[in-house]
Order: structure tokens, then sequence, then C-alpha cells
């Protein structure tokens, strides 16, 4: 019966620790500076392919601010003025139109997960989808957007 007990709670741990990696900071900002289009045109990430923000700008999305661009095997955020190049990781899978859902790069891996209901407009889709960002042994998510289209 003691057995039973540890394993109960040593489990109990971990899955609290998974939920609590995965539920996003209420207000908490990514550590990363907002981009525009021209940043991504100049950073190879262009064309079909995604970008995340943790607000719903007005007017068209090639318009709007973004904290990550992603296309094909590309991404980029911009942190301390500096672009921070990312490609996909191992095993990452397809987050459509022709991207990827996980990224890396020095000391930083992000992962973007979809959720919720995606609304369409023209060739374009917006849906939620949180932000989860590991650095130095530390995992933080983050709420947001992501936009996908060409």
């Amino acid at each position: 019966m003691v057995h039973w007990t540890i394993v109960t709670m040593t489990a109990t741990l971990m899955a609290s620790s998974v939920v609590d990696a995965a539920t996003p900071k209420a207000g908490a900002t990514p550590p990363f500076e907002h981009m525009s289009r021209k940043d991504g045109d100049a950073h190879g990430v262009q064309g079909a392919g995604c970008v995340w923000s943790d607000r719903k700008d007005k007017g068209h999305p090639r318009d709007a601010t973004w904290l990550m661009g992603m296309a094909d095997d590309r991404a980029v955020v911009k942190r301390n003025g500096r672009y921070v190049l990312l490609k996909p990781m191992p095993g990452a899978k397809d987050m459509g139109p022709f991207t990827f859902d996980r990224w890396m790069s020095d000391g930083i891996t992000i992962a973007v997960r979809k959720h919720g209901r995606a609304t369409r407009a023209g060739t374009a889709s917006d849906q939620p989808a949180k932000l989860t960002v590991t650095e130095a042994g530390r995992t933080t998510t983050y709420a947001g957007r992501v936009n996908c289209g060409t």
C-alpha cells in the first residue's frame, strides 16, 4: 500500500508540473520584441507561413506586428534589438502552411500550439495559439494568436 501512495504522489506532481508549463501566464509578455513584415522579409521569413502575436492587430495581418515569424524551415524572433534565427526541432510536426510547430536556436526552444476555433480571411487563417518558450531550464507559456497564410 505504501508503494502505491508514492507512485500516486509522484504521478500527481509530474502531472501538475506539465499543466503549469502549458497554462499561459496571465498578462505575461514573451521576451521578444514586435517585428513587422519588413523585418520578416529581411530575414527570409516571407511568403507562405505563419506569424504569432500576443495581440490582435486591426487591419490586414500582413500590416500587423508580431513576435515570431515562421516560413518553410526558417523562423525569427527579435530580442534586445537582435534577430534570433531558429530552425525546426528534430521531430517537429507540420503546422501549415509550409512551416513547423517546434523551433530551436542556441539555448532556446519555442513551441507553437494552436487551439480553439480558427477564422478565415481569404487565404489566411487566424487562430488562438500558445507560445511555449524554454530557455535556461525554464519553461513559460504565453497566450496569443497565430495567423497563417500566403
